[in-house]
């Protein structure tokens, strides 16, 4: 069945390439996931091999994020407890994702010697949270962490206890800054500009490998991780690859696609399908500069909010993947429909809301309000939802959140 590309997703689609062609290793199996072996591979494996196909091929050089080529590292000495951390960066004005796409709670720090886990991030960032334990019940996370733009060690963590809104008060656990390694912790990590990258492919391909080829031409198989929300595998893309190609796991089948001059800094993703060119069906590639959400319908969710409340917003994701309609907290403005009132179009993968009037540059209380979490999924069959902020606070201080239908 010819698979459309082209469903809900927006215009932000951007078509690299079409062609399917053999690479120079698509007749053995490739090697396993999370290798980083190196093969050789023509140099006109990245190039078009059927007639009809676009010549011009557009790239993200004109994307609005600049690409980053310096950046720093953060190390962690991890605590008794604190088990496979994971590091949630962003710059903090404007709360832009220093990992565009991937959901809380951020990338996986990278374990090395002596108890120390280690990312380098780009110099944009400029606040952390380590958090660990993710998806257990001892899930425990630091404090937002400032940091300088410059290379620094965490060793120590102090507990203690902040105040809510309510008058409750939750615990704290801020980590001990070093912007000089201590004895025993290892070396700065180095920089390396990148992407984060998903590749969704047919069901018939059951698996996918995805190769970076250099400038010579030689092809190395990127780590990737299964994600649940249909973009299967998803990894981290070095900008030093000239072009890049995914094959089935090793029966011949294959489709390359280039993404000249990468800025190394946007998340790209790429939907491996079928397309008409000149009257035949070719395998193809179309990519996109954010995330898209998986083809589904919407539904309309209707929001009452306290009078205050003149500006809300909305942040919507799926509690199962963690995948989110938006990149950037706190989300987007409903639509006004009265005063009060407000709406918005939301996609049926998303059974999980926050209602906000987070200001994310701001430091008055009155203008950091935020719904809990809801106790229930949504029942994403619907085609209204009601939800009411109510003036009842819970034991941090957000707002209760009340849905209908």
């Amino acid at each position: 069945m010819k698979k459309s590309l082209f469903p809900v997703l927006g215009a932000a689609a951007l078509l690299i390439l079409a062609g399917c062609g053999e690479t120079g290793t698509s007749s053995s199996a490739a090697p396993s996931e999370g290798s980083s072996e190196e093969i050789a591979v023509s140099s006109s494996s990245s190039e078009a091999e059927s007639t009809g196909e676009p010549t011009d091929y557009p790239t993200f050089d004109d994307l609005e994020t600049e690409p980053d080529t310096t950046g720093y590292s953060i190390s962690f000495k991890a605590p008794e407890g604190w088990n496979d951390p994971y590091l949630w960066a962003w710059t903090n004005d404007g709360g832009a994702n220093a990992f565009p796409g991937m959901a809380w709670p951020g990338r996986a720090m990278e374990e090395a010697a002596g108890g120390w886990y280690q990312l380098a991030v780009p110099t944009r960032v400029d606040m952390v949270i380590i958090a660990a334990n993710q998806g257990t019940e001892t899930a425990i996370q630091s404090e937002g962490l400032l940091i300088e733009g410059k290379d620094v060690w965490f060793d120590g963590v102090t507990d203690g206890t902040a105040n809510n809104e309510d008058g409750t008060t939750r615990p704290t656990h801020n980590l001990t800054a070093l912007y000089e390694a201590p004895a025993g912790a290892p070396a700065a990590k180095a920089y390396e500009s990148e992407a984060y990258f998903g590749v969704h492919v047919p069901n018939a391909w059951r698996t996918a490998n995805v190769y970076g080829v250099d400038a010579e031409g030689k092809a190395t198989l990127i780590p990737t991780e299964l994600d649940s929300d249909g973009y299967r595998f998803m990894g981290f893309a070095s900008s030093k690859y000239a072009s890049y190609y995914v094959t089935d796991g090793g029966s011949r089948t294959s489709v390359n696609f280039t993404l000249r001059k990468n800025n190394g800094n946007s998340a790209w993703f790429a939907d491996v399908g079928e397309y008409l060119i000149d009257g035949k069906n070719e395998a193809g590639i179309v990519a996109y500069d954010t995330k898209p959400m998986p083809p589904s319908d919407t539904y309309r969710l209707e929001v009452s909010v306290p009078e205050t409340w003149t500006e809300p917003y909305l942040w919507a994701w799926n509690k199962e993947s963690g995948v989110g309609m938006f990149s950037t907290w706190p989300g987007e403005a409903l639509e006004k429909i009265s005063d009060g009132k407000f709406a918005y179009d939301v996609s049926t993968t998303c059974d999980q809301i926050i209602i906000s009037i987070d200001d994310p540059n701001s430091d008055k209380e009155d203008a950091r309000l935020q719904t809990a979490d809801l106790p229930e999924n949504i029942d994403t069959s619907k085609e209204t939802v009601y939800a009411t902020v109510s003036g009842e606070t819970d034991a941090t201080g957000k707002y209760l959140l009340t849905i209908s239908y």
